[in-house]
């Protein structure tokens, strides 16, 4: 065998064996499926956009003026800072997340639909579906009495006049039909509502349906198509709308941005007057209260006898001085004893006393002189007289009375200073008891001080806080609309991403379908499975003939089967080109495989290449039908038993005289018996000697063993596997019988292809072979 062809021949790996090529090639196959669904998808997307409501987008924006919690760490502003920022033109930092709440809550909506109707809605009754027309109707709905518990209303609008119009309502089966005139009241389900021309240019053609619905009804269907959020990282508010119609969505933008701005102003306004009432109800409170301290305050320090919050006695004479004046009154009473004392000595008598000592008396100093002086005098005359003289006598008299003076005068004062002691004393303790009450009225009065300087304090804050909320209130609002809202569209369905999506749809869904159903297979789809199954190389692909017609020995055609069975010929003739005599044995794991098919075609491009070919048709236990000869009543089974000869069974077809068939014959219940007879060995030898070619038709080896006792005289074995229909279970026991050894030297034969033939090309029109049907095959037999 060349190096070339074992290559060709070598098993390949899965990835090798089916290359993308392959894989697109098998889908391909399926085109009319592809074709189907892309036809059926692209027909869904054009109804489905021909039927389907556009929607348009309205936005706008809300610019935010001030700082807000995306331009400041914190989400708000402190007490102290509020009355600053009121003061300079500035706000309060603003939480977005509220505002963002704000707009999309329930009751910002039922404003706007309430002050704006938009619960009644009106549409126009195409050919193909009902537009949303909003303000362009001609005629509008206005309510007049609604009851509370009032059920949407839905009524068709018809036959215009310049008196009214025709309304029909209800149920389709059992409608309503009702003659309104214009601007007059009418009565619908218990409401009454009144239609109001807008304009004369109406086709009386026309059908208008208008819709109404309790305003919560519409706030709960508008507010899921409503979109709020922030801008980027900016500090404006974006608002859009997914709506039918695109004026509504533009009407309902710029109602729920001026709705919104005006709740605010009134939210912040309330909040500050009901701040306001409240404060100036404490400042009352307070100011009673502090007035009540401050009396209070007065009564004590008039009681009490305090002066600018000191003891009044303690403040006008000190302890310092009584203690000063008594201390004062000792010195003088010392210095009268001291002069008392000199007067009482015996020795004393004609001495001089003190004088200059500071007496406050100057009667007692006037005295105390007199007497010195009398002294003085009788001590200078006493030398110069005698002892006895009337002199010095008139001089002691003298000074005996002056003495009686000083004394008497000593007695006077010193009773004066006593009593003034005693008064002294009894003021320094009645001065100390009072400092000693001091302390508890300074704590009495300082608690007092405390309570007003806390009144004060609080009735300072109130104030404070009465004039922040005052400035908080304000006719200017921290929002502001960029532009009124606009418009564009539509924005779904978008054309071009259904049509892509069909497109996709139509794609994907038949590949997924084909994918599902190779998933899902359980039969041999590919010879990629059979090699990696196996590791077998597949020696021949024959391709699915689809009428049954051609089905008839396509190998004497001149079509893409005939030039397949020729490659067959031609890669197992470079299998056993070493061979003398090819013995080829033609098997398959179950019935319906096609072996009889295969070994049949093959044995007629054996004959047509001049070769001497035999036709064994071995499997005896289910004799095959074959187009190329009639069965006699005898066969290779009949000549198994001993009762028919050899030459008397083959049967040779005109027009290929190389070829010879060998029919099974009767049915033979004991064929595993037969073929290991010596007799089969005797035939395999006898025909060599006859034929360049032997081609036996075996059993399927997964049913019996037949065709594993005659593998031992094949030089090489066939192996039909079919696409579709042999089970992936049955390669894995062919693996099994290969590895064991009980099969060896096996070829695969893919039968059934369907891919190839769309693929392959033809040499030739089948219909010119003169034996294409069975009345061509009547000359060879």
């Amino acid at each position: 065998m060349s190096s070339q062809f074992q290559q060709i021949l070598q098993p390949k790996s899965p990835a090798e064996a089916r290359p993308v090529k392959d894989t697109i090639r098998r889908y391909l196959s399926y085109y009319p499926l592809f074709c189907i669904c892309l036809f059926i998808s692209m027909a869904s997307a054009f109804i489905y956009l021909r039927y389907t409501v556009p929607l348009y987008r309205a936005t706008t924006f809300i610019n935010v003026k001030g700082e807000t919690n995306l331009s400041k760490g914190n989400a708000g502003s402190s007490e102290a800072d509020l009355i600053n920022k009121a003061m300079n033109g500035g706000r309060a930092v603003i939480n977005l997340d509220n505002e963002l709440a704000r707009l999309r809550s329930a009751r910002l909506m039922e404003h706007v639909v309430r002050n704006n109707a938009l619960n009644i809605s009106y549409y126009k009754k195409g050919a193909v579906r009902v537009t949303d027309i909003y303000e362009e109707a001609p005629f509008r709905l206005i309510e007049q009495d609604i009851q509370d518990s009032a059920a949407s209303v839905e009524m068709k609008i018809l036959k215009p006049t310049d008196w009214g119009v025709t309304i029909k309502y209800g149920e389709k089966e059992n409608s309503i039909v009702k003659a309104v005139a214009w601007n007059r009241p009418f009565d619908l389900n218990g409401n009454t509502y009144l239609l109001n021309p807008q304009s004369s240019k109406w086709n009386i053609a026309d059908v208008y349906i208008v819709r109404w619905s309790p305003v919560y009804a519409a706030v709960y269907e508008l507010l899921p198509k409503v979109t709020v959020d922030v801008i980027g990282k900016t500090s404006n508010i974006g608002l859009w709308v997914d709506i039918e119609n695109a004026s509504r969505g533009e009407v309902l933008l710029d109602r729920m941005v001026s709705e919104f701005i005006q709740m605010n102003l009134d939210d912040q306004n309330k909040a500050a007057q009901d701040k306001i009432y409240f404060i100036e109800e404490r400042l009352n409170n307070v100011s009673g209260e502090l007035k009540g301290v401050e009396k209070e305050l007065s009564g004590f320090q008039g009681k009490k006898l305090l002066v600018g919050g000191q003891d009044a006695n303690v403040t006008g004479v000190p302890i310092a001085e009584a203690n000063k004046a008594i201390a004062d009154i000792n010195t003088q009473l010392r210095l009268l004893a001291l002069i008392r004392n000199t007067l009482n000595e015996p020795a004393s008598a004609n001495k001089l006393l003190p004088s200059g000592l500071g007496f406050s008396d100057e009667v007692l100093s006037g005295l105390i002189s007199q007497y010195n002086t009398l002294v003085l005098t009788r001590q200078r005359e006493a030398p110069q007289v005698a002892g006895n003289s009337l002199v010095l006598k008139d001089l002691d008299n003298q000074i005996a009375v002056a003495k009686r003076s000083v004394v008497e005068n000593l007695e006077s004062i010193s009773r004066g200073f006593r009593i003034q002691l005693a008064n002294q004393q009894a003021q320094g303790s009645m001065f100390k008891a009072s400092l000693s009450a001091v302390p508890e009225k300074t704590r009495v009065m300082g608690e007092i001080s405390r309570e007003k300087s806390v009144k004060e304090n609080l009735y300072v804050y109130l104030l404070q806080k009465r004039e922040e909320a005052a400035i908080a209130k304000t006719t200017s609002s921290p929002y502001e609309q960029v532009d009124a809202a606009s418009s564009y569209g539509p924005v779904s369905p978008a054309r071009k991403s259904v049509y892509l999506y069909a497109v996709a749809l139509g794609l994907l869904l038949p590949a997924g379908i084909i994918f599902l159903r190779d998933a899902l297979n359980d039969k041999i789809s590919g010879k990629d499975e059979i090699t990696a199954a196996t590791g077998l190389s597949v020696v021949g692909e024959i391709s699915y003939i689809k009428k049954e017609k051609d089905r008839v020995l396509p190998a004497l055609a001149g079509g893409i089967v005939g030039e397949q069975f020729r490659g067959l010929r031609t890669n197992l003739s470079l299998l056993n080109k070493d061979v003398k005599n090819q013995v080829l044995l033609v098997t398959s794991s179950i019935s319906g495989e096609g072996k009889s098919f295969v070994s049949q075609n093959l044995a007629v491009v054996m004959a047509r290449a001049g070769k001497k070919v035999a036709l064994l048709e071995l499997d005896i236990r289910k004799p095959a039908e074959s187009p190329l000869a009639q069965f006699h009543g005898k066969g290779l089974g009949d000549y198994l038993l001993g009762d028919a000869e050899l030459e008397h069974i083959a049967q040779s077809i005109e027009g290929l005289p190389g070829l010879h068939i060998y029919p099974s014959g009767n049915v033979v219940t004991d064929a595993a018996d037969l073929l290991v007879d010596g007799k089969v060995a005797a035939l395999f030898a006898a025909l060599q000697e006859q034929y360049d070619v032997l081609v036996i038709n075996a059993a399927p080896v997964g049913l019996v063993s037949d065709a594993l006792v005659l593998q031992q005289y094949a030089t090489s074995v066939a192996y039909v596997v079919r696409q579709g229909f042999t089970p992936k279970s049955e390669l894995a026991k062919l693996n099994t019988l290969i590895s064991a050894g009980k099969l060896p030297r096996t070829q695969i034969v893919f039968n059934g292809l369907r891919a190839a033939k769309k693929y392959g090309y033809a040499y030739g029109n089948q219909r010119q072979n003169p034996y294409f049907n069975r009345a061509g095959l009547a000359a060879f037999k």
